[in-house]
């Protein structure tokens, strides 16, 4: 459009030169027909003539001819106040050229208007374009950078379809696995279940023979009992012996003479535990186990009470010990206490649905829970050690003997049936 424009004013230009030269020819051939009329008219004053060198010399300023034209715009003559036609026409067509020079001029400044707008519309559009090739860009790397991501998304698809393909085969193992191994638990419950009625119908047989052995025991504690009696028997006599008696000498002699002639192993244990009453309160704490009551109480009482199986991890040596010095506690678990204790007792080792008790040997060591039965054989034994302590403490003085070793008996058996 700019060229088109450059062509239009050039052409004007051209058509605006053309006018002017057309222009100054008419005016030029305008004069030289002006002064031959006025050489051919009969009233103009006679000039001299001219030879054909002066015509085409410049006029002088006094020419007459100068003088019948009053002004340039004037169309009348000078000399006889009529119009000129040649001038008329020539002022006509001044006229019209100026119009057309005019509208040439409205049409050039009409072009260079439309020429700025032209320059601003393509400044504009060159903007346009340039911001339009900026966007191009923009789309173009926001284009690759999708084609990435899409190529990235396909790349993670195949994967992720990998992972579902190895899953879907991991799953199918894990079913056959399941399967397999539900088929083997159903054989280990069928082994279990006849594991169990052979460990049962074991158990009864045990069971049976231990009803046995009880019973045989309870004849035992009935002989034992009734030698008890027959010993009570024998002590009352010897009491009355020893009241009888006159010196402290003869009294002791009767009295040991009595206690020998009693051959039974009664009167041996009860001569054996005068001797600890005897000895007890001069005996240290900790040599008390040396003393042959207490060893023998030890090996045929207190230990078997205190062997809680294979499972256990108690050494009974620990366990005698702290009772004996007043630092085993036991108790029954509080009800504050949370459930989340171990299921296995802490004595036997056995797993119970319950633990209600809890013990501990010394103020330094945790809470271990046990059961009822491991209870009761603790109590037991801790029962006989403050029987123990107290004749040690002197708080049996003054008592009858043949009583004492009846509540050790009492306490033995105690600890017997409790395991």
């Amino acid at each position: 459009m700019t060229n088109d424009t450059n062509k239009r004013q050039s052409v004007t230009t051209k058509e605006i030169a053309n006018i002017y030269s057309h222009l100054q020819n008419m005016m030029e051939t305008t004069s030289l027909k002006q002064q031959r009329r006025l050489s051919n008219d009969s009233w103009l004053p006679i000039t001299p003539a001219y030879s054909s060198s002066s015509l085409h010399k410049p006029t002088r300023p006094d020419c007459p001819c100068h003088h019948i034209i009053i002004s340039n715009h004037s169309r009348y003559c000078a000399l006889c106040d009529r119009r000129i036609p040649i001038l008329d026409e020539l002022h006509q067509e001044n006229e019209k050229i100026q119009q057309v020079l005019l509208d040439c001029q409205e049409t050039l400044s009409a072009e260079r208007k439309r020429s700025q707008r032209l320059e601003k519309n393509q400044v504009k559009i060159k903007k346009e374009k340039e911001e339009t090739i900026k966007k191009l860009d923009e789309n173009s790397k926001g284009y690759t950078s999708l084609q990435q991501d899409l190529k990235a998304i396909q790349e993670k698809l195949t994967t992720e379809k990998r992972v579902a393909e190895r899953a879907k085969e991991d799953k199918m193992q894990v079913e056959g696995e399941l399967e397999e191994l539900s088929t083997r638990l159903f054989e280990e419950a069928n082994k279990m279940v006849f594991s169990e009625k052979r460990e049962k119908h074991k158990l009864q047989t045990e069971l049976d023979h231990l009803k046995e052995e009880l019973k045989g025991c309870r004849g035992k504690m009935e002989v034992k009992e009734m030698e008890l009696k027959e010993l009570k028997t024998k002590m009352a006599s010897i009491d009355e012996h020893h009241v009888l008696s006159e010196g402290e000498e003869e009294s002791d002699g009767d009295e040991k003479e009595a206690l020998d002639s009693v051959l039974d192993p009664t009167a041996w244990a009860l001569r054996e535990f005068q001797d600890f009453v005897e000895l007890s309160e001069s005996v240290s704490i900790h040599k008390l186990h040396s003393t042959p009551f207490m060893k023998h109480s030890l090996m045929e009482d207190i230990e078997p009470c205190l062997r809680f199986g294979p499972q256990s991890r108690l050494a009974p040596k620990d366990l005698y010990e702290s009772m004996l010095l007043n630092t085993c506690f036991i108790e029954k678990v509080p009800d504050n206490v949370s459930d989340s204790h171990p299921i296995k007792c802490q004595a036997c080792g056995q797993e119970k649905r319950k633990l209600p008790y809890r013990f501990r040997i010394s103020m330094v060591d945790d809470w271990a829970y046990m059961d009822r039965y491991c209870r009761d054989r603790f109590v037991s034994v801790c029962e006989f050690y403050m029987f123990i302590r107290n004749i040690r403490q002197g708080h049996y003085n003054g008592h009858n003997m043949l009583e004492l070793f009846q509540e050790s008996t009492r306490l033995k058996l105690q600890m017997f049936y409790s395991r």
